[in-house]
C-alpha cells in the first residue's frame, strides 16, 4: 500500500459504464496486489456519488 497506480480514469459520467483493466500491464500481479476506488470532486463545490458494481479480478493462464 506504499506506492498506488492509476490503472483508470473516468470523468463525469452520469450513465454506468463497463471498464476491464489489465492489473498486469500496471504492476506486478503478486499475493499482495490490492485494489481501491476513489471517487472526488473537483473543484469540491457539490455533492460526488460513485457506485462501483460487480468487481471481478481473475487470472486466465494457458497451458
Amino acid at each position: 500500500g506504499a506506492t498506488w497506480v492509476q490503472a483508470a480514469h473516468l470523468a463525469s459520467h452520469a450513465e454506468w459504464e463497463l471498464r476491464q483493466v489489465y492489473l498486469a500491464d500496471f504492476i506486478p500481479l503478486t499475493a499482495t496486489v490490492r485494489v481501491r476506488f476513489t471517487a472526488v470532486d473537483s473543484p469540491n463545490n457539490s455533492l460526488t456519488e460513485a457506485g462501483v458494481d460487480r468487481v471481478e479480478i481473475f487470472d486466465v493462464q494457458c497451458d
